[in-house]
């Protein structure tokens, strides 16, 4: 018997193959044509930020935050491709674009009308103007204030004018936190005003970004302390959008800034936000605030500075006129900027600045920064006042003893009872001398 000829199968089996491509070749050809956003692009404008690469704002230097959409030269650019080849592609007399935060179509009108919306609309772009691959250029407060966290709806943005009507403060500003959020860009084939062209919605381009325009929670729990020419802050941690936390930045602005600068609204007073009557009192900060001050100047295990003793810090409440600029939940501004002192990580609950006056009082306050650079509301606003600080071995020379020193333990400046200074400092050069 011979064997059987496998030849008929393997043409059959090639032709089978080449149908399967012909196949995929036409529907790949079919899906490519639609229209579609060129690869370079978008492009940022009058911002080291990025456009977001891929879907969803996973990347801390991508999308627009509160300062670019504040800014009146930052814009997003687009350089669109249109299908004109295809059989039923119909040239439009406009594109209109059109945002959502699902991913959804926005080409059914339902998407766009109603309550139950989903669309908002950016802009009508006349389509003689981009034919040719021309640049389309949409400010980032065009995306913000069609999706903005507290009332979304349609804006209409003219993209030939020279400047825009938006109110940045009110579109670009908002108190409460917020994690980032992606949105979709839809652009639309359209016939007139409302109607998208016949078979336009198979040609609709999406493209995801991202914004995110408030930064985390306030921390709570604001404490601070005056050690020798420093602060100590605690606080407890933020609360809510802790994902993208950046870090914490601290405030120290001379009381003096507040009120009058003579503290006629009350001085320091400690636990409590009641004020002390500042004629009582012949020093700046009034008996109480001298006793809290007293006791924050005791060691902390925990301070690495050299020869200085760091404050603990304790519940001192400020008290009196804030300034506009500096005052618990309100964003931090361009004016507080200069009182800006150290900056921390994002696993941080306490911070000390230094380099300050002794005997002036500060009001210090702290708000969380989140990785896209969006600062929170300012905290609680606490009230501290450096103080110098000596060794018992100043207090022993001052009272004419003699002798090495070395055992440092810190107290205020004030008086010290000569026995005890003498009786401790003696024990200490006892204790030199046997190891000795």
């Amino acid at each position: 018997m011979h064997a059987r000829s496998t030849r008929p199968s393997l043409a059959r089996f090639a032709v089978v193959i080449g149908t399967l491509l012909s196949i995929t070749a036409l529907a790949s050809l079919a899906a490519a044509e639609t229209i579609t956003l060129d690869a370079s692009y978008p492009q940022r404008e009058g911002t080291a930020r990025k456009a977001t690469p891929t879907k969803g704002p996973a990347a801390p230097n991508t999308g627009t935050n509160r300062d670019d959409c504040l800014s009146t030269k930052t814009y997003y650019q687009f350089k669109f491709a249109f299908p004109t080849a295809a059989a039923d592609w119909v040239t439009p007399s406009s594109l209109q674009l059109w945002v959502n935060l699902t991913g959804g179509s926005c080409a059914n009108s339902s998407a766009r009308v109603g309550d139950a919306k989903s669309c908002y609309h950016v802009a009508t772009i006349a389509y003689s103007s981009v034919a040719d691959h021309q640049l389309v250029r949409i400010p980032d407060v065009a995306f913000v204030a069609a999706l903005s966290p507290t009332s979304k709806k349609d804006v209409s943005y003219d993209v030939s004018a020279v400047a825009d009507a938006f109110d940045r403060a009110t579109e670009c500003t908002t108190n409460a936190s917020m994690e980032p959020r992606t949105f979709y860009i839809s652009l639309l084939p359209f016939n007139g005003e409302t109607d998208v062209t016949t078979g336009g919605d198979a040609f609709e381009a999406l493209v995801p970004m991202g914004f995110d325009i408030a930064g985390p929670s306030a921390p709570t729990s604001i404490k601070g302390g005056g050690g020798n020419g420093l602060a100590k802050i605690d606080w407890s941690a933020s609360s809510g959008a802790t994902a993208t936390l950046q870090g914490y930045q601290t405030y120290v602005v001379p009381y003096d800034l507040f009120g009058d600068g003579h503290l006629d609204g009350g001085t320091i007073s400690p636990d409590s936000a009641t004020p002390t009557d500042a004629s009582a009192d012949t020093g700046d900060t009034g008996d109480a605030a001298d006793a809290a001050d007293a006791k924050s100047t005791t060691t902390d295990t925990t301070d690495t500075s050299t020869g200085d003793a760091a404050a603990v810090a304790t519940d001192f409440t400020c008290v009196g006129a804030f300034p506009p600029w500096f005052a618990p939940g309100i964003l931090p501004s361009g004016e507080l900027a200069k009182y800006a002192g150290s900056f921390v990580g994002p696993g941080s609950t306490s911070a000390q600045v230094t380099g300050l006056d002794n005997e002036k009082s500060y009001a210090v306050g702290v708000a969380a920064i989140d990785s896209w650079g969006n600062p929170g509301v300012i905290s609680d606003i606490r009230c501290v006042t450096p103080k110098p600080t000596r060794t018992f071995y100043d207090a022993y020379e001052e009272a004419g003893g003699r002798g090495g020193g070395g055992y440092c333990s810190y107290a205020p400046i004030g008086p010290t009872p000569l026995a005890l200074t003498l009786g401790v400092c003696a024990l200490g050069l006892l204790a030199r001398r046997r190891r000795s």
